[in-house]
């Protein structure tokens, strides 16, 4: 699916990743992107963390879920790779209040041929 994790009072983009695959439960890790020739993106766990908290609703392909957070993932959880040069109090430490959107394209259950 597509996701995106903005800034909840600028609505500033911080990270954002389309057509990624990835198997829930398996997040704060690499996954891959469903564009050839596109490299792997990281998937942080606030995006599995809303899909697991949505019981609420029928989550079915299409769907959009949006979770607003008062404390946000640290840069280090949102991508190790794009925090990897801040000052290790900022990456492990800043948790703005963000706003995580992600909207699933396909759904594979894993028992198909």
């Amino acid at each position: 699916g597509d996701f995106v994790v903005a800034g909840a009072l600028s609505g500033s983009a911080l990270y954002r990743v389309e057509n990624a695959g990835w198997v829930l439960g398996e997040e704060g890790q690499e996954a891959f992107v469903n564009i050839p020739g596109a490299r792997r993106a990281w998937i942080p766990a606030c995006v599995g963390k809303i899909v697991r908290d949505a019981t609420w609703a029928l989550l079915y392909e299409g769907c959009r879920l949006e979770a607003r957070m008062q404390a946000g993932p640290t840069p280090m959880e949102l991508h190790p790779g794009l925090a990897k040069d801040l000052h290790w109090k900022r990456a492990w430490g800043h948790r703005p209040p963000v706003v995580v959107s992600l909207h699933i394209r396909t759904v594979d259950d894993g028992d198909a041929p």
